[in-house]
């Protein structure tokens, strides 16, 4: 993928518009699930100095709405100079290679306890 691709759902979305951006998303995760797979079922037959640097990693953030806009902001603006659309190979240093960056931020949706329906079934989600 060497175009940006960027699908938020907002809150005055018609419902089949929502839909619509809904479905995108999830094949969008579903591409970029299978891009990491991948990477990582070929990971051993990558040179050393390749797996060093490879990193699959998750972190659990507190900001805010506008810490978070921000954030996206400076993941952007770091990952922008690297764009493979927009450096070459005429450019990038020997042995440059394309790589995929995959950033998502979002806000931690509450999980539902495993059970059977309760009174209290609300108040049985967990966010953290």
């Amino acid at each position: 993928m060497d175009r940006p691709l960027s699908v938020g759902v907002q809150p005055d979305d018609q419902p089949e518009v929502r839909a619509a951006k809904v479905l995108l998303i999830a094949a969008f995760r579903r591409d970029a699930n299978e891009e990491a797979e991948r990477a990582l079922a070929a990971s051993d037959l990558e040179p050393e100095e390749w797996r060093e640097v490879t990193l699959f990693s998750r972190h659990r953030l507190r900001v805010d709405a506008g810490e978070l806009a921000e954030l996206n902001r400076q993941i952007e603006k770091v990952l922008e100079p690297y764009f493979a659309r927009d450096r070459g190979e005429e450019v990038a240093p020997e042995g440059a290679r394309v790589v995929e960056a995959q950033v998502n931020l979002f806000p931690v949706a509450a999980r539902v306890v495993p059970g059977l329906p309760t009174e209290d079934h609300d108040a049985r989600m967990v966010s953290e």
